[in-house]
């Protein structure tokens, strides 16, 4: 997401190269176009191969609209974009 709670998010998971990507962004509240994010997002997940793996770090809506799944503060979702396969993992503090 650009947005700064999501970039710097995934900066501090020192995990590699942050790349944002308005296929991740809030439409909460009208902050975006639910219908362009979510085809973003679409078209990038159908980009992936069987043996790509990607961390995103994106808003509630994006992931619920997606999977489903309302996740809570602190959780992460797994999700796999070619089984459509779907679980929660709630990150330790």
């Amino acid at each position: 997401s650009y947005w700064f709670r999501c970039y710097d998010t995934a900066k501090l998971l020192n995990l590699g190269d942050v790349i944002k990507f308005e296929g991740l962004n809030s439409f909460f509240e009208g902050h975006e176009k639910k219908d362009k994010v979510m085809y973003k997002l679409r078209k990038k997940l159908n980009s992936l191969g069987h043996s790509d793996l990607l961390l995103l770090v994106t808003h509630q809506v994006v992931i619920l609209e997606q999977t489903g799944i309302a996740p809570r503060s602190g959780e992460m979702v797994l999700y796999n974009s070619i089984t459509k396969q779907k679980s929660r993992y709630m990150v330790d503090n």
